[in-house]
């Protein structure tokens, strides 16, 4: 049976961090080591690992001596796992107790695969759940994922990246190409997935394995400011973000550069780059490029109303 480890990035999660700890503990399949790294700039999240440090052995804790940032401590994390199938978790969310097992059962089925991922009820902090799905939120459910043709479902997922870290397990020998993360904020999500589907080594279990707890501790709004300022702040995040995709699809093609891809798939890797730092620059793309790397008519009304 093929080891596992689970690779958690702490920071300030002293609330949360426990009951997760118990949903990884109480699994079918228990892993056989959770590494949390810890990027909090206080004790308060290492004193809620503590007794847990005392009660299982298979828990590692290390504090960073300095902020590396959420990617940069998801990297130093799996850096530090040992199992041959690594599970990526944050700190505040709840697996259901058959989560390892599903998701290690699809790796072990289907050996040429290096990702999978799942879904996952999204919950508030208080654990009750919003009636909608982490695909939903990303515009995807699971009836359309599942009704993606053999064959179609990498390509699809390069060009509309779906699936969070927390939802993800992939095999050790992913990490030879992947790291080291590239120098762009929040990337690791995309990046993994990113890099087995353009091998084409990715599979989807459309089940939803993990409680994801939506809360203002982890993630952010534009609350200030009136309508102008608030307008102004939404074009400037637009902008940014397409011109920080660009940047990662760019990063993605320099990193398979040695790698045997087919003609078809880089040329659409490089294709990507162009039209996300095209219209990161404030500039309107083809026609034709808004169909193939966008949502067509939606992505173009996108950008006329950001230009």
């Amino acid at each position: 049976m093929s080891t596992v480890s689970v690779a958690l990035a702490a920071w300030r999660g002293e609330k949360w961090i426990g009951a997760q700890l118990e949903s990884l503990l109480a699994q079918e399949r228990v892993p056989d080591e959770i590494v949390i790294c810890d990027d909090s700039p206080d004790s308060l999240t290492g004193n809620a690992v503590e007794p847990f440090l005392r009660r299982d052995s298979r828990i590692h804790y290390h504090r960073n001596l300095v902020r590396l940032g959420i990617c940069r401590n998801f990297e130093a994390a799996f850096r530090r796992c040992t199992g041959e199938f690594i599970f990526p978790a944050d700190q505040d969310d709840v697996w259901d107790r058959g989560k390892v097992a599903r998701l290690c059962r699809e790796l072990e089925d289907h050996p040429e695969c290096e990702l999978v991922f799942c879904d996952s009820r999204v919950v508030d902090g208080d654990g009750r759940e919003l009636g909608y799905s982490a695909w939903e939120l990303q515009g995807r459910t699971l009836e359309a994922i599942v009704r993606i043709p053999a064959g179609e479902l990498e390509e699809q997922l390069l060009v509309r990246p779906l699936g969070y870290a927390h939802d993800m397990a992939f095999r050790r020998t992913l990490l030879e190409t992947a790291l080291p993360f590239p120098s762009i904020e929040a990337c690791h999500d995309f990046w993994l997935a990113s890099l087995a589907a353009a091998q084409g080594r990715l599979r989807v279990v459309p089940e939803r394995l993990t409680a994801y707890r939506c809360h203002t501790g982890n993630y952010t709004q534009v609350e200030r400011g009136g309508f102008t300022a608030r307008l102004r702040e939404l074009i400037r995040r637009g902008r940014s973000e397409r011109e920080r995709t660009g940047r990662l699809y760019a990063a993605l093609a320099e990193r398979l550069a040695a790698v045997d891809l087919s003609p078809e798939r880089r040329e659409l890797i490089e294709g990507l780059a162009a039209y996300h730092l095209r219209r990161g620059a404030g500039h309107l793309a083809s026609w034709h490029d808004y169909r193939r790397f966008g949502q067509g008519v939606r992505s173009l009304l996108r950008d006329l109303l950001l230009f």
